[in-house]
C-alpha cells in the first residue's frame, strides 16, 4: 500500500513539472521591451546633459555677476557716468546759450 501511494505521489510530482527556460532580464539582450529601454537610456542622457549645461550658465552668470560687483568696476562705471554727465552738460550749454554759436560741430 505504501508503494502504490509513493508510486502515486511521484507521477503526481512529475507531471507537474516543466521544462526550465533561462530569459534575461536586461532589455538590451532579451529584446523584450528593448524600445523602452532605449528611450529610458536617451532621456536620462538627455536631461543630464540639460542639467550639466544649466549649471555651467548659472555659473557664467554669477561670474559675471561677481565681477560686475567688484569696487573697481563700480569705480569704472561711476567715472564713465560722470565723464558723459559732463559732455551732455557742456553739449546742451553751447546749444541753448543765448550767445551761442549758430554752427559748428558737436
Amino acid at each position: 500500500m505504501r508503494y502504490i501511494i509513493l508510486i502515486i505521489g511521484l507521477f503526481a510530482w512529475t507531471a507537474n513539472a516543466s521544462e526550465l527556460t533561462h530569459s534575461f532580464k536586461n532589455p538590451a539582450f532579451s529584446g523584450n521591451g528593448y524600445s523602452n529601454h532605449v528611450l529610458a537610456i536617451d532621456q536620462l542622457q538627455t536631461t543630464r546633459k540639460k542639467e550639466l549645461q544649466e549649471k555651467q550658465e548659472a555659473e557664467a552668470r554669477q561670474a559675471a555677476r561677481d565681477a560686475e560687483g567688484t569696487t573697481l568696476a563700480k569705480f569704472l562705471k561711476n567715472v564713465e557716468s560722470r565723464i558723459y554727465a559732463n559732455i551732455s552738460k557742456s553739449l546742451v550749454d553751447s546749444m541753448f546759450e543765448d550767445n551761442g554759436a549758430n554752427s559748428g560741430t558737436a
